[in-house]
């Protein structure tokens, strides 16, 4: 099963966004995967992503990544606004504040569904290579 992989960031200036090590692993190792800078908070108001996201006819939306406060509660209402399935990785959400509980309280009101790291990996372990899959085990320990 080939599962689509986009990832996305803020782009500040004109420098293009960098990817965490084990997110930039994942798009070499994965073919069909895509970078997408952008300049919006919520994804859903980019073009491009939409575009990317709608051409995989998926109405599944794993969510991980940074500011889960702002970003991530943006786009993940946005997504459910859309009628997309949407599943956030507990071990993958960061933000520089220190409570987000909030953010991911109101997320899982509107339907968004919380999973472990370990679930997830269990759930894609036959989709995901294991070079990946192995990396992001260990980051676990």
């Amino acid at each position: 099963q080939n599962i689509p992989l986009m990832a996305s960031q803020v782009q500040l200036g004109k420098a293009p966004a960098v990817y965490s090590p084990i997110v930039q692993k994942y798009l070499e190792a994965h073919s069909g995967s895509e970078s997408i800078d952008r300049q919006n908070m919520d994804v859903t108001n980019d073009k491009t992503i939409m575009s990317c996201i709608r051409s995989h006819k998926k109405k599944q939306i794993i969510l991980a990544g940074g500011e889960t406060d702002t970003h991530l509660l943006l786009t993940g209402l946005s997504l459910l606004e859309r009628q997309y399935q949407v599943f956030l990785v507990d071990e993958l959400l960061f933000s520089k504040v220190s409570n987000v509980t909030l953010a991911l309280r109101r997320l899982q009101r509107a339907g968004a569904v919380m999973m472990s790291l370990r679930t997830l990996l269990a759930e894609l372990s036959s989709s995901m290579p294991k070079e990946v899959k192995s990396g992001l085990s260990n980051r676990q320990k």
